[in-house]
């Protein structure tokens, strides 16, 4: 029987290892004009993309959420005796608490209602910041072989209602590549209630009124939110206030026209009428008052509740020009550069060895 023998791998010690890599920085000393040639190639693409990169107008307003809830102490427990709520005044509250916030900054609404704003808001028929929008991102450009986006535009629109349905698909369109790519909204930090509106575009009015306008634009939704639940107490209250005023005026006439001069003392029932409506009439009082002082009370407390968004620190034009600076740029493409010329050096060493070891008919090194 003939014995069969396996082949034998080949194992490399530290030292063999090491002597490769000296081997090859040798070899890449000797390349040295690959690397220099590598290095200007990276420069000259810095250069190239320092004047190629469009401007980055950044615009960034940062505020502070306020999670106020006023209490109504003991006048809150006579409200409750007529059947108002007024803890429900900070009820809405919730609709900001979590990451709810960041998802009404950039909801369609907000940003929409921004959008059709005028640039310049005392022009009734002036440019919105659609309009801008529509002008910068070369989008009526794109569009110029379709009938009717080619001039389409919202300088007389005066409110969401009164778009047409061509210009509210535009409005759309318009809406997805701003939250996508020109608007970002985030925490500074997980736990924390501070807010930042960041806006970037190639037009520094643009970015400046969007961060803007969207913060003002959730506040203004925030409070409108807290004073339509908080209206109807009040207005309840005001028109529970308002009736019981009218029986008590109704009732002090009718006592004065019921008082009687000089009655008969042997006719004293006559005096009764005259006694219960003396009694209704300082219930009635009594009744008023209350009512009275629990309106005042949701009236303070709604009061308390504003403003709920406090802006820390807010955009002021003229905005910098946030793309990378040129300094960068040449830095960055001179370590690009530089990596694919080792890069294609090591290959071309590699190349080098398999074809010397392939001559010996050594195993190349793997």
């Amino acid at each position: 029987m003939t014995q069969t023998t396996e082949p034998q791998e080949e194992y490399y010690s530290l030292a063999d290892i090491w002597q490769q890599v000296k081997g090859f920085l040798r070899y890449l000393r000797q390349q040295w004009a690959w690397l220099l040639i590598a290095a200007i190639m990276g420069i000259g693409g810095g250069i190239l993309y320092y004047y190629l990169q469009k401007p980055a107008y950044q615009a960034e307003e940062t505020f502070i959420l306020e999670e106020k809830t006023p209490g109504g102490g003991g006048l809150a427990g006579l409200a409750s005796q007529f059947g108002f709520d007024i803890s429900s005044l900070t009820g809405s509250s919730n609709i900001f608490s979590g990451d709810n916030i960041l998802d009404i900054l950039t909801s369609r609404r907000i940003v929409e209602h921004v959008l059709l704003s005028k640039v310049d808001s005392n022009q009734t028929n002036g440019p919105t910041l659609a309009d801008v929008f529509l002008d910068f991102s070369k989008l009526k450009k794109a569009w110029r072989h379709k009938p009717g986006l080619d001039t389409i535009n919202f300088y007389r629109v005066s409110g969401r209602n009164s778009l047409s349905l061509l210009q509210d698909s535009v409005l759309h369109e318009v809406y997805k590549r701003v939250t996508q790519k020109y608007v970002s909204v985030s925490r500074l930090n997980k736990k924390g209630t501070i807010i930042t509106v960041t806006a970037t575009s190639i037009n520094p009015d643009f970015s400046l009124l969007l961060a803007r306008r969207m913060v003002k634009e959730a506040s203004d939704l925030y409070i409108d939110i807290k004073t339509s639940v908080s209206a109807s107490n009040v207005n309840r209250l005001q028109q529970k206030a308002d009736s019981l005023l009218a029986l008590l005026n109704n009732k002090s006439y009718q006592v004065a026209g019921m008082q009687i001069n000089d009655a008969n003392p042997a006719l004293k029932s006559v005096l009764v009428p005259t006694e219960l409506a003396s009694r209704d009439r300082t219930v009635l009082a009594t009744l008023y008052t209350e009512v009275v002082k629990n309106l005042e009370t949701v009236r303070t407390t709604l009061m308390l509740q504003t403003p709920v968004i406090e802006v820390l620190d807010m955009p002021h034009a003229p905005l910098e020009d946030g793309k990378m600076k040129l300094s960068l740029v040449i830095i960055i493409g001179f370590f690009i550069g530089l990596v694919v010329g080792v890069g294609y050096v090591f290959i071309r060493y590699l190349q080098q060895h398999w074809a010397m070891n392939a001559a010996k008919n050594i195993p190349p090194l793997s």
